[in-house]
C-alpha cells in the first residue's frame, strides 16, 4: 500500500545572520492511511519544522536543500501556487498549537469553518453553513447551532481546540498535522482532545502527524513514534515497542525525565539528561547526542550513526543499539545510579514545622459587576466567582500542590496570596498578620518576602532589559546592592540556576523558554523570599527542561527552606513535587490532604476523574477511564448544592443538587466534600 505520506532524506536549512542553521537533517518517515505517527523530541529538534516544510509554509528564511515529500506518490515542492491551493486544506490540514493564532476574532467560529468548505468544496449558503454546524457538531461541541455564533473569545481553551480541529476536518483531508494541539490544556479537556482525535482518525480514516513533546500524550495517541533531536531521527517504532525498551540512550533519557505517580517512599529524584542541547550552528562530529550520552564510547566522536533496522518495525541510530537490546547497558545500570542519588538527595526534603506561614480564612474573590448606567436601567449585578471561600494553610519549608481543571480560580487564588488581586471577602494572614492591614514598612517587608514565578516568562520578563538588568533590579530594591556587589550578586544568581555568566548581557528574545523560566526562578529567589507562589513554572516545556526546573525549584526549596504554593493542572508533576495537597473546582477546594492521601482512594469523584485522565508511558497500568460530561458551569452562576453535580459520574440524587456537601474526614487531615461518604 502507498503510504499517503512520505518523507524521504529531506534537509532543511534557515538562513540566519550568523550562519546557516540545519534544522532537518535527511529525515525519513511515512504515514499510512488511518494510522497516527507521532513525532517527539526537545525543544528546537525540528518537529514543527517539519510540519511547516509539509505544508509548504516555511518562513521566507528557511529553504530545502535536499529531499522529497511526497503526498501519495506526488512530489509537494514540485506543485505551483495555483496547485499547491488544491491540496493545502482539502486533502493536506494543520491543526496549530495556539487555537487564537489560527482563529480570526473578528469573526463567527462558524463562519470561519463555512469559509474553509466554500473555499475547497463549494455550495449555497445554506448548504456550507449547514455542514459547518455539523463539523462542530462532530468534535462535540455542545448547542453547535448556538455556538457557531460565537466569536472565539466567547469560548474556553478546550473549545477553541475543537473549533481548530473542525475547520481541519471540514473537508475530510487525507492527512492531518496536530502540532501541539493539548499544550496548556488542563488533564480532562486534555483527555476529550486525545478521544475525539481518536473518533475522528476511524471517522475519517485520515492519516495523522502528532508531534507533542508530552510523552505520556504521544503513548496515548500514536500508533508509531519517531523521535527527533537537532533535525535528526534517531529511532523510530510502535510506541508500545520503544516505550518498554528504548534502542536509544536519548529515547531512554526522555522516559527518565518524566514523573511518575508513586508511593512517596518510592520516589526518586528526576534525572533530566545531561549537558545542553547543541548549538544548531556548531553541531558535534560523529553522532550528534554523543557530548550528552551516559553510553558514549570513543567511536561515537567519530562516526555518525544511520538509521538502522533494530526489530520488527524498529529502527535506531546508535552505535550501541545491541548493547542496549540485550541489557548490557541501560535500564539496570541507569537504576542503580538512580536508586544511589535518590539515597543521597531524596526528591522532596521537608521536616515538619509547626510555623503556620500562610493561613486562608473564607478567602473570596469576586470580579464583575455593572455600570452606574446599567444599575439605572434596573439590570442586577453578576459577579464570576473566582475563588469562594478558601480555607487552606501552608506551614514553613512546606510545598502545597493545587490542582485543577482551566478556570477553576488556581491563578486567581494565588495571586490574590501575593496582593496582586484585591480579595472580596474573607482574612489572608502572612506570619499571622492581615496581609490588607499591614502598614507601609511591613508591606515592603512582605512584598520581599512572598514572591511568584509566573507560568509565561515572556510576559513576565521585560524584553528590554538584559537578564543582568532584570535580576539586578530586586537586589537593588530590596537589599541596596551596587557596584562590583551588585554585579557578584547577579552572577550569583545565574549560577544558582544553572545559566553561565555571559547570560547577564543577553535579552529575553535571546535565550529558549526553559532558560526564561529559570531567570524568572532566579528573579524571585533573589529578594531571598520565605514564600514562593509557583504558577505552572513548566506547562509548556518539554519533558528535559521541566525535569530541570522541578529539581532546581526543591533544590531551592530545600536550601532556603521556602514554602512554595505549586499550582498546576499536571497531577504526576504536582504529586512529584508537594507535601500536601488542594484539589479545587469552581472556586472551592473539594478535597485537601498529605500527598499519599489524596491520590490514594477514597478519593473526591472529581479527584478521581483527574486522575483517571492523566496519560501515562506505563503500558502495563489498567485504569477506569472517567470522562467528565459536559463542560464547567459558569462562574457566574455556579449550581446549587455540590457544585460538581452537573458532572459527577457518581452522583446520589437530589441531595447532590440541593444540599453543600460538609467535609468527611477518612483519616486525620484528609478531608473530601463530597455526599457519597456521609
Amino acid at each position: 500500500m502507498k503510504p499517503v505520506i512520505s518523507v524521504e532524506n529531506l534537509t532543511v536549512e534557515y538562513k540566519t545572520p550568523y550562519g546557516s542553521v540545519r534544522a532537518l537533517q535527511n529525515l525519513n518517515f511515512q504515514i499510512q492511511t488511518g494510522e497516527i505517527f507521532g513525532l517527539v523530541g526537545e525543544s528546537g529538534s525540528g518537529k514543527s519544522t517539519a510540519a511547516w516544510v509539509i505544508m509548504r509554509y516555511l518562513a521566507d528564511n528557511g529553504q530545502v536543500v535536499g529531499g522529497e515529500v511526497l503526498f501519495k506518490g506526488i512530489d509537494l515542492f514540485t506543485l505551483k501556487a495555483a496547485e499547491l491551493r488544491k491540496y493545502r486544506g482539502k486533502k493536506i490540514a494543520m491543526v496549530y498549537q495556539d487555537p487564537m493564532t489560527s482563529l480570526n476574532p473578528a469573526m463567527t467560529v462558524g463562519r470561519q469553518i463555512q469559509e474553509v468548505i466554500d473555499l475547497h468544496q463549494g455550495g449555497t449558503k445554506e448548504q456550507t453553513w449547514t455542514q459547518a454546524v455539523s463539523m462542530l457538531e462532530k468534535v462535540h461541541i455542545s448547542d453547535p447551532a448556538a455556538s457557531a455564533q460565537k466569536y472565539p473569545h466567547e469560548l474556553s481553551g478546550g473549545q477553541k481546540q475543537r473549533v481548530v480541529i473542525a475547520m481541519a476536518l471540514s473537508c475530510n483531508p487525507d492527512l492531518l498535522i496536530l502540532d501541539e494541539p493539548t499544550t496548556g490544556l488542563d488533564v480532562t479537556t486534555e483527555a476529550t482532545i486525545l478521544d475525539l482525535i481518536n473518533e475522528l482518525r476511524a471517522k475519517f480514516d485520515s492519516a495523522i502527524l502528532f508531534i507533542s513533546h508530552n510523552l505520556g500524550v504521544i503513548a496515548k495517541i500514536s500508533d508509531r513514534i519517531g523521535v527527533l533531536y537537532a533535525g535528526r531521527m534517531l529511532e523510530t517504532g510502535p510506541v508500545q515497542s520503544i516505550f518498554l525498551h528504548p534502542l536509544h540512550p536519548y529515547t531512554e533519557g526522555l522516559l527518565n525525565c518524566i514523573p511518575k505517580i508513586q508511593a512517596r517512599s518510592f520516589k526518586k529524584r528526576l534525572e533530566p539528561i545531561k549537558g545542553n542541547f547543541p548549538n544548531l550552528l556548531d553541531l558535534p562530529q560523529g553522532c550528534i547526542f554523543h557530548p550528552r550520552c551516559l553510553y558514549r564510547v570513543s567511536s561515537c566522536s567519530e562516526q555518525i550513526p544511520e538509521l538502522m533496522p533494530s526489530g520488527i518495525g524498529r529502527n535506531s541510530a546508535c552505535l550501541r543499539w545491541k548493547d542496549l537490546q540485550d541489557g548490557s547497558i541501560g535500564k539496570k545500570q541507569r537504576s542503580t545510579n538512580l536508586q544511589t542519588a535518590a539515597q543521597q538527595d531524596p526528591a522532596v526534603p521537608y521536616r515538619n514545622h509547626a510555623d503556620v506561614i500562610l493561613e486562608l480564612d473564607s478567602v473570596k474573590k469576586y470580579f464583575g459587576g455593572i455600570s452606574i448606567f446599567e444599575k439605572l436601567a434596573g439590570k442586577k449585578p453578576e459577579f464570576i466567582h473566582a475563588v469562594d471561600g478558601v480555607d487552606m494553610q501552608i506551614k514553613a519549608g512546606q510545598v502545597y500542590g493545587m490542582v485543577g481543571e482551566s478556570g477553576c480560580g488556581k491563578t486567581t487564588l494565588g495571586r490574590s496570596i501575593i496582593k496582586l488581586h484585591r480579595i472580596t471577602a474573607g482574612t489572608i494572614r502572612y506570619k499571622g498578620l492581615d496581609v490588607w492591614r499591614l502598614d507601609r514598612p511591613k508591606t515592603r517587608q512582605f512584598h520581599q518576602q512572598a514572591q511568584m514565578i509566573f507560568q509565561n516568562p515572556d510576559s513576565s520578563l521585560n524584553p528590554k532589559k538584559t537578564v543582568g538588568q532584570i535580576l539586578a533590579r530586586p537586589l537593588e530594591l530590596y537589599h541596596h546592592l551596587d557596584g562590583g556587589s551588585l554585579d557578584r550578586s547577579t552572577e550569583a544568581l545565574l549560577e544558582m540556576v544553572r545559566l553561565s555568566s555571559n547570560y547577564k548581557n543577553r535579552y529575553p528574545l535571546q535565550i529558549s523558554g526553559g532558560e526564561k523560566q529559570r531567570v524568572g526562578i532566579a528573579r524571585a529567589f533573589a529578594a531571598e523570599p520565605h514564600l514562593v507562589v509557583c504558577d505552572e513554572p513548566v506547562s509548556a516545556v518539554d519533558v528535559s527542561v521541566q525535569a530541570s526546573i522541578l529539581n532546581l525549584i526543591l533544590d531551592l526549596q530545600k536550601q532556603f527552606s521556602v514554602a512554595l504554593l505549586f499550582i498546576s493542572h499536571d497531577l504526576s508533576v504536582v504529586q512529584h513535587i508537594s507535601h500536601h495537597v488542594g484539589i479545587m473546582y469552581l472556586g472551592e477546594l473539594v478535597e485537601v490532604g498529605d500527598v499519599d492521601q489524596v491520590f490514594s482512594p477514597p478519593y473526591h469523584p472529581y479527584t478521581e476523574a483527574l486522575l483517571s485522565a492523566v496519560p501515562t508511558v506505563d503500558f502495563s497500568a489498567i485504569k477506569d477511564e472517567i470522562r467528565l460530561v459536559g463542560p464547567v458551569p459558569s462562574a457566574k452562576r455556579p449550581p446549587p448544592g455540590c457544585r460538581f453535580h452537573t458532572r459527577c459520574p457518581r452522583r446520589i440524587g437530589k441531595i447532590c443538587e440541593e444540599q453543600v456537601p460538609q467535609a468527611y474526614e477518612p483519616v486525620s487531615g484528609h478531608r473530601i466534600r463530597c455526599h457519597l461518604y456521609k
